[in-house]
Order: structure tokens, then C-alpha cells, then sequence
């Protein structure tokens, strides 16, 4: 996040109580919607999960980023096909 905005991130983690602070992590994102898709925000999103327990080791980041990938390489092809198709047709 840090890098994606350019910005310090020092006021979205407590460190003495290791939690995150929810009202300024959501500020971040806010800011992040101005430049990035909510593909990679939402990526983001999933590696700052409030509770421990939700947030994904790394190969469950690597799982989640592979369905990232295999989805929008599906909709590029989604999308692509029918003018693919009109141009073999002419």
C-alpha cells in the first residue's frame, strides 16, 4: 500500500496492539480508487484482513492472485472474441 500510494502507512497498524486501524486503512483504499482497479485493491484488501485468522499465508496469496490472473485472461478473451470473430468474417 505503501508503494501503491506513494504514501506512509505508519497510521493503519497499531503495532503496540497489533491491530489494524479500520477508519485509516479505509482512507487508503479510498485514495487507491483513484488510481487502481478494484481487482488490486481488492487484492490488497484481502492481505489486510482485520482478524489474523483471515488473512492468507503465502500460498493462499498465490492461490488467490492465480484466480486473479485465470479470471482476466478469461474476460480478455470474453471481450477480444466476437471482434476476433468479425475480423476472420470480413
Amino acid at each position: 500500500m505503501h508503494t501503491a500510494l506513494l504514501d506512509n502507512c505508519d497510521d493503519i497498524f497499531n503495532y503496540e496492539e497489533m491491530v489494524f486501524l479500520t477508519k485509516n486503512l479505509e482512507k487508503k483504499f479510498e485514495m487507491m480508487r483513484e488510481f487502481y482497479s478494484s481487482t488490486f485493491i481488492n487484492f490488497i484488501r484481502h492481505m489486510t484482513q482485520e482478524r489474523e485468522e483471515d488473512r492468507s499465508d503465502f500460498v493462499g496469496l498465490s492461490d488467490h492472485l492465480d484466480q486473479i490472473l485465470k479470471m482476466n485472461k478469461d474476460d480478455v478473451f470474453y471481450f477480444l472474441f466476437p471482434y476476433f470473430v468479425i475480423f476472420l468474417y470480413f
